[in-house]
């Protein structure tokens, strides 16, 4: 190795093996940033930085619009939900009703039947009897 690189050695922490590294011996001398350098820089870094903010803030800003959107779209589903629930209740209310209104009319006609099918058998036994 030349002149120009310097070597430095380290100590491998597992094997505790020495390793040489070749590191330039030289770099280029740094220039002292100016007051006005660094302001400048600071202050295109902060226009950036707001640019940035800006454009984050208008995409929140849609998106907080699109979910008004969405629940206003979602709060009148639910509405109609509600209202068709609410006629079903009271579509099932008054087919109870009306299958009560039936068995009703039914055990009715039925318990006729019955008292015609008693009356007949006694008319029929007294013909029978008065026959033969």
């Amino acid at each position: 190795m030349g002149a120009e690189f310097r070597i430095l050695q380290s100590i491998g922490a597992s094997e505790g093996v020495s390793h040489l590294h070749a590191v330039p011996l030289y770099t280029k001398p740094m220039t002292e940033i100016t007051r006005d350098e660094l302001n400048a820089r600071l202050e295109a870094l902060e226009s950036r930085m707001d640019s940035r903010v800006s454009s984050i803030g208008g995409k929140i800003d849609a998106f907080l619009s699109a979910q008004v959107e969405r629940d206003k779209a979602s709060e009148y589903r639910f509405g109609r939900i509600e209202s068709d629930l609410s006629s079903i209740k009271a579509d099932i209310k008054s087919t109870s009703t009306d299958v009560h209104e039936v068995r009703r009319t039914l055990a009715r006609y039925m318990g006729g039947i019955t008292v015609a099918a008693a009356i007949s058998g006694i008319v029929i036994g007294a013909v029978i009897k008065h026959v033969f």
